[in-house]
């Protein structure tokens, strides 16, 4: 039963897709789906948007009359789990992403590749401005595709749902910004322990090339030394013939 008492559950509308995300095509393959329901499907949304479909499916208390899809708690719980999984896995591959653009800037600042005058704070801003255009290119991709798959009437966009929706993106400009602070200073931590790391490993390398140095100098040295007391040892013993000679 979908009904515990008075609450009913649902997991999205009438045609939407239970992917995580919802603008994206429809695909069957998508782990984040828990399992094919015709009603949750956009390429069969014109034959379920047909009136006397609609009346059946709510004769049969499969969706309401708002067109959100009926479904059991359990449902609800097993797709949140879903979503939940698919969105850590997303945000760790997203934070992984951002940072090494991060860190690649830095790199190129110090080998001069990049501008200098350009701060770490302002690339991240950058960034920002990227993401937030591409979240508006997925609203506008879900509009399209409600448009595709829903041919009949639909309900016109008010001023009050765009100020809305606007309002979400800010709010969601906003928690992304506060992510890429985040990711920044990982970015900056990171990087500083690595050019530290390879700054103490370079200045090894050089104390080594010294100390071989003056290892070779030495021994060198001694070289010399030895073959100054052979020369001088054969000077003498010529010396010595030469008078036993006379």
């Amino acid at each position: 039963m979908a009904q515990n008492k008075t609450k009913m559950f649902s997991r999205g509308k009438l045609g939407e897709g239970l992917g995580v995300y919802r603008s994206t095509p429809f695909n069957l393959r998508d782990t984040s789906m828990p399992e094919y329901n015709s009603l949750h499907d956009p390429h069969l949304c014109n034959y379920y948007q047909r009136k006397s479909m609609q009346k059946l499916l709510r004769e049969r208390n499969l969706i309401t009359e708002q067109n959100e899809v009926i479904c059991s708690m359990q449902d609800v719980k097993i797709h949140n789990t879903l979503l939940q999984q698919q969105l850590v896995l997303s945000q760790r591959s997203f934070g992984e992403t951002q940072k090494a653009k991060m860190m690649a800037f830095l790199k190129d600042q110090e080998k001069g590749l990049a501008s200098k005058d350009m701060t770490l704070t302002e690339l991240r801003e950058i960034m920002l401005e990227e993401e937030l255009k591409i979240m508006r290119k997925l609203m506008r991709s879900e509009v399209a595709r409600e448009r595709k798959y829903c041919k009949g009437p639909r309900p016109i966009r008010t001023e009050e749902e765009e100020s809305r929706r606007e309002l979400e993106l800010m709010s969601w400009k906003v928690a992304e910004r506060e992510v890429l602070r985040r990711i920044e200073c990982d970015a900056r931590h990171e990087y500083n322990l690595k050019k530290i790391h390879r700054e103490t490993q370079e200045r090894r390398e050089r104390q080594k090339v010294v100390a071989n140095e003056r290892k070779n100098a030495f021994h060198q040295k001694q070289r010399m030394e030895k073959l100054k007391t052979s020369e001088a040892s054969v000077a003498r013993e010529l010396a010595n013939l030469r008078r036993t000679a006379h």
